[in-house]
């Protein structure tokens, strides 16, 4: 295995190989579980930021999943694969509508605003809302 020093060229390298990465339904939920938890500062920029750079370091989602221990991953019945731009914008509505409207960033609200938005946008219509 080769280690590149270069920060930029190994940031360029990981979104190359996350252009083809996709999540489950409930990978997408725990990232951002565990986004919130690992986050310091609570405020937009800063969970969008972070979630981004979760997504790029961790390359097996399952890590993921196997660190939250919620019983909202198990209620979820979608089974969507999404691309890397489609989790990353369902994220980043996920959070921007629960500061807005200023509800507690906790497991069950963010589990409940996920399904409301997968009912309203499907992958594709959520990754042209955002154009990443």
């Amino acid at each position: 295995m080769i280690k590149i020093k270069n920060k930029k060229v190994k940031k360029w390298i990981n979104r190359k190989i996350n252009k083809y990465k996709t999540y489950s339904v409930k990978e997408a939920l725990a990232y951002y579980i565990y986004t919130i938890k690992v986050t310091q500062k609570l405020e937009y920029n800063t969970l969008i930021k972070n979630l981004e750079n979760i997504m790029l370091n961790i390359r097996n989602n399952n890590y993921v999943v196997e660190k939250i221990n919620s019983i909202y991953i198990e209620e979820i019945n979608n089974f969507w694969i999404m691309t890397h731009n489609q989790m990353l914008s369902y994220g980043k509505k996920v959070f921007e509508d629960l500061i807005i409207t200023e509800k507690e960033l906790t497991e069950e609200n963010i589990f409940r605003e996920f399904i409301l938005l997968m009912r309203l946008y499907s992958p594709d219509n959520i990754e042209k809302f955002y154009k990443n």
